[in-house]
């Protein structure tokens, strides 16, 4: 009888650790499924998306479900490999324009080619996918950067690093306009381009 009970408890106890244990292996895989899935997710639903590299399929799929109507590819031109090529033969195919900016997690954007990102946002005519090749890095400065330039929050914008971010060098982005009263877009194209040029010893 006592066997039994200890038996019993014995058992209790080994379900009982089954809801951290799924708890705990579902937080760690939760990157891997944001991977899986290409990281891609809204950043302002209806108006900017955010992704990693998405294969042609994946990329013409979520174009057609969210009506995209430009493609911001944070990496470079690279015409010698076979992603460029399919990326812009869906563009291509439902005939919407694709730009690529060329951002680096280990620097800070060009002042170039951050007001050039910013004036695309500006002038976007429907939803906008912007891109790196994990979607963690550049896509999370991207996506701060629309933050910013909706309420001028660096508290806000923060919240776009995702996981797995570690304070990469492109986020001294966020830290140089946190010194500033100035609102984000005009800061963009005045005092950004004399910040940067400092850094940068030019």
């Amino acid at each position: 009888m006592i066997s039994g009970m200890m038996a019993n408890k014995f058992l209790s106890r080994r379900r009982g650790l089954w809801l951290p244990l799924l708890t705990l292996a579902l937080i760690a895989l939760a990157p891997g499924c944001a991977y899986l899935n290409g990281n891609f997710r809204a950043v302002d639903d209806g108006r900017l998306y955010r992704s990693g590299q998405l294969h042609a399929d994946a990329l013409q799929r979520r174009m057609e479900q969210h009506d995209i109507a430009a493609v911001i590819s944070l990496r470079s031109p690279n015409p010698d490999e076979a992603w460029y090529h399919e990326e812009l033969a869906v563009c291509d195919a439902l005939d919407v324009p694709h730009y690529s900016l060329g951002w680096s997690k280990n620097s800070l954007p060009e002042p170039a080619s951050l007001q050039r990102y910013v004036t695309l946002l500006q002038d976007a005519e429907g939803p906008v996918l912007v891109h790196c090749q994990g979607g963690v890095h550049r896509s999370s400065i991207a996506s701060a950067v629309y933050v910013l330039m909706q309420t001028d929050s660096v508290r806000q914008a923060r919240e776009q690093l995702a996981r797995g971010f570690d304070h990469a060098p492109i986020g001294a982005l966020l830290d140089l306009y946190a010194r500033h009263d100035e609102p984000f877009i005009p800061w963009v194209s005045r005092t950004y381009p004399r910040l940067y040029a400092e850094i940068n010893g030019d």
